[in-house]
């Protein structure tokens, strides 16, 4: 799934849900911190990251909101990435890219 996203938009969000693959476990957030970071395709440095909010219904939903972020960034194709770090320090990464297409405000 391609998340089509705005040059300039400071409403957006993308909600994450995160499961075990093996499982389908869900990973309960509740002690833990998720975070996106997101990357031009092709580029070596991050673009910007977001700490997400922990969706008060699911335990396992992160939700990002992008804002300022998205202003003066520039147009194409960007990969997100989710981390998350529990509460005893644990990192775990998604190996799943979002994939993000971000166009130029008309």
């Amino acid at each position: 799934m391609t998340y089509y996203l705005v040059q300039g938009d400071t409403g957006t969000q993308i909600k994450v849900g995160i499961a075990r693959h093996e499982t389908s476990e869900v990973v309960d957030l509740n002690f833990a911190t998720a975070v996106l970071k997101v990357r031009k395709e092709k580029e070596a440095v991050n673009a910007f990251e977001i700490i997400g909010i922990k969706d008060d219904v699911n335990d396992n939903e992160a939700i990002f909101k992008l804002g300022d972020e998205m202003i003066g960034i520039a147009p194409g194709r960007y990969n997100g990435e989710v981390e998350v770090t529990f509460d005893d320090t644990t990192i775990e990464t998604i190996y799943e890219l979002l994939p993000l297409y971000i166009r130029e405000d008309l």
